[in-house]
């Protein structure tokens, strides 16, 4: 499937880094298809916080595909870090289907 082949390990890293508060990226990873996605919050671990505006400005809404969620959550993080509240707001609005969401039998395996 496209995009878990390559880049899937340090998107999820950084996803929870981004929770801790602490955006770093993995040194010498391939981000692949995701780099633009987590470019930003890369740049924000690196204190390049006009960079990583710039960045996330560049960049469309997530695909609406498996990694919506994950993309969109990463979005939104760098969106708070930057001050961007437009954008905050359009993922909040998009993330809030997800909050009732249930996840289904699968998610207990």
């Amino acid at each position: 499937m496209s995009g878990l082949a390559a880049g899937l390990l340090p998107l999820a890293l950084l996803g929870l880094d981004a929770l801790a508060l602490r955006p770093t990226a993995v040194p010498g990873a391939d981000s692949g298809a995701h780099e633009g996605w987590v470019r930003p919050l890369v740049l924000l671990g690196q204190g390049d916080v006009d960079r990583a505006r710039a960045a996330l400005a560049e960049l469309p809404d997530s695909p609406h595909d498996l990694l919506f969620e994950a993309r969109s959550c990463l979005l939104a993080t760098a969106a708070v870090w930057v001050g961007d509240r437009p954008r905050m707001e359009r993922l909040h609005t998009q993330l809030l289907p997800a909050g009732t969401s249930s996840p289904g039998p699968a998610a207990a395996c």
